[in-house]
């Protein structure tokens, strides 16, 4: 009878650590999930200028999650659970914070170039470097926020080519760290991770004069930058519409839209409030399941003005 009962408790303490270790503790896994919605109105000001009610998307990412966690949200399927990559993994919260926000500032201000540049309004900028949102080792060698000038002698461009540095074994680094210069020296290691790189640059004037609230909010990525761009489009060649437009995708200089991530939760956050979603080309088919014709697919915001202009979308 004693043997019997201590085989019980023995069995319960070991069920009991199997509860809790899958409901506390943490697994490697991420979550994202549907989120909400941001109002150029809140992100962008321009002087004697109506911001147009536009919207972005954003949605809520999660980490750690426990075991329990993500066995529930795979048998729900209310968010996408995934192994986030090594260059992701080694990053404090704070620093996964610091690169959405450079990414975000990055991303404002080549909105607000291809904008004015596709209205043709007069806009000055200087090209500061490229805004490091990634780690290059566990050393932190180079940091987050970092602005990297020139490489092995080589003042960088915005539009440098970086295969020219892919076999250097040891990289002299000039670059900008809380508004001071530095030279930092790396020697390449096996284990090194890619650097995520965003151009960086200057606001020196433009006409009509515009300024960014949105700057000082939690939301941060590049993904809000299609929606940007259009939002300042519309209002510096002051067109209005008469439609709930939302979309997501991000802009390069070239007015390019880029990919971004959780488009399946970026839908479901707005599906049920929208008349147009502008998503980029190359992931539509993500969305092909939904079979909703407001789904419209852009690869440049010339494709988003071209669909506005000839469905009617705008009133005066």
């Amino acid at each position: 009878m004693f043997k019997s009962l201590t085989k019980m408790k023995v069995m319960l303490a070991i069920l009991y650590m199997c509860i809790v270790s899958l409901l506390v503790i943490p697994s490697r896994f991420q979550v994202v999930l549907p989120g909400d919605t941001s109002l150029m109105t809140d992100q962008v000001y321009i002087e004697d200028h109506t911001i147009s009610h536009i919207s972005s998307i954003y949605v809520i990412s999660y980490e750690p999650i426990t075991l329990f966690q993500s066995i529930i949200l795979n048998i729900t399927q209310q968010g996408s659970v995934f192994l986030p990559s090594e260059s992701t993994e080694i990053l404090t919260l704070a620093e996964k914070y610091n690169a959405a926000q450079i990414q975000k500032q990055s991303s404002y201000i080549i909105s607000t170039i291809v904008a004015y540049e596709k209205a043709q309004k007069d806009i000055t900028y200087a090209f500061d470097g490229f805004g490091v949102t990634s780690l290059i080792n566990e050393k932190r060698t180079i940091q987050i926020g970092d602005v990297i000038t020139s490489i092995n002698g080589i003042v960088l461009t915005q539009s440098t080519d970086f295969n020219q540095f892919a076999n250097v074994q040891t990289l002299t680094i000039q670059l900008v760290r809380d508004n001071k210069k530095l030279v930092v020296t790396h020697e390449r290691q096996p284990l090194d991770l890619p650097l995520a790189l965003y151009p960086m640059f200057s606001l020196i004037e433009a006409t009509p004069n515009i300024s960014f609230p949105g700057l000082s909010s939690t939301i941060g990525g590049p993904s809000g930058g299609v929606m940007m761009t259009l939002a300042i489009y519309l209002a510096i060649t002051e067109q209005l519409y008469d439609a709930r437009i939302v979309g997501t995708g991000t802009i390069q200089l070239d007015g390019s839209i880029g990919n971004i991530g959780g488009l399946v939760e970026k839908y479901r956050t707005v599906k049920e409030d929208m008349d147009i979603m502008f998503v980029p080309e190359n992931q539509v088919h993500l969305l092909i399941e939904y079979e909703d014709e407001r789904i419209v697919a852009v690869s440049s915001i010339d494709d988003v003005i071209h669909y506005l202009d000839t469905h009617d979308a705008f009133v005066d």
